[in-house]
């Protein structure tokens, strides 16, 4: 309705400068478009974190099982036997009696010291501490030693562009009166 209402508008002002029995002709110009291209912001420049574990290696170490000791140790006494000449009786002097002839006769006798053998334990060494030193037992064992600690990462992704097309009117089109030359006249 509109597009008749203008062009009725556009009539009737050629109408006023129309000469009687001149012919002219609706033009309709549709409207023109072109396509433009333009870069748009698909998704925008972020950051992103990401968890990264603790790198740990296996080192081998030696520790002490058992530490150094030195443990005395007691030697007992030795003993041994020796034999001995004990006097068991001294030397001394004795009455003795005896007959001969018929007669006692009594004197004094020397008796000389009786010797007997006894054994005797005696001291060969006495106790005695002896300390021993018995070496450190060491062995070797996996200890896990951390060579960089668990941390955070964080990754920048850039921000994502993309070529779109879209359409741009260039011009309205229109409708319009045009004068042609020959027609036809009631």
């Amino acid at each position: 309705m509109r597009l008749i209402a203008s062009s009725l508008t556009s009539f009737l002002a050629l109408g006023v400068a129309a000469q009687a029995h001149q012919c002219y002709r609706r033009v309709v110009e549709p409207a023109r478009y072109s396509t433009v291209a333009e870069q748009v912001l698909v998704s925008p420049e972020r950051e992103v974190s990401e968890y990264a574990p603790a790198v740990t290696r296996q080192v081998e170490e030696s520790v002490v099982v058992r530490p150094e000791q030195t443990v005395v140790r007691v030697i007992p006494a030795q003993y041994g036997v020796e034999r001995e000449s004990v006097e068991v009786s001294p030397a001394h002097a004795e009455w003795r009696t005896r007959r001969e002839n018929g007669e006692v006769i009594g004197c004094w006798v020397r008796v000389p010291a009786r010797y007997g053998e006894r054994l005797r334990r005696v001291l060969v060494s006495p106790p005695r501490e002896v300390s021993e030193t018995i070496p450190a037992e060491t062995a070797t064992r996996l200890r896990t030693e951390i060579v960089e600690p668990a941390h955070m990462v964080v990754h920048t992704i850039p921000a994502r562009y993309a070529t779109r097309e879209r359409e741009v009117l260039d011009s309205a089109g229109g409708a319009r009166w045009s004068r042609i030359e020959a027609c036809e006249r009631d």
